[in-house]
């Protein structure tokens, strides 16, 4: 499973989103992958949320956060921040931050995570 915290006005979570996004059918063809999206916006941008996932396309499970409460449980301090848990609920791989060619380390490690590598 992959856990991503995002915000709609975070450009890196919308393009980190996207680039998982391009990759998903696949991901989960090789891995059996679900991805879980925590929209991390306040009250006053979470109305947003569910026509921005709609016009983004994104084929996820989308959940809100608005008073970050899983956000620091999770002990999340920027977005976005993604993580791999394995079969066993283990957290395995967190990455912070986004840059393209990101998602390439996120399939590695979801491989690895999967026991395909």
């Amino acid at each position: 499973m992959i856990i991503d915290f995002w915000a709609t006005w975070c450009k890196p979570c919308c393009a980190e989103l996207d680039a998982i996004n391009d990759e998903y059918a696949d991901w989960q063809k090789e891995t059996g992958v679900k991805v879980i999206a925590v929209s991390v916006d306040d009250p006053r941008t979470m109305s947003k949320v569910p026509s921005f996932v709609r016009e983004k396309g994104w084929d996820y499970d989308i959940y809100l956060d608005p008073n970050q409460d899983f956000q620091h449980a999770m002990e999340v301090i920027n977005v976005p921040c993604t993580f791999i848990l394995d079969g066993n609920g283990k957290i395995v791989y967190i990455h912070n931050s986004y840059m393209e060619g990101d998602e390439k380390g996120l399939h590695a490690a979801l491989l690895k995570a999967a026991g395909k590598k």
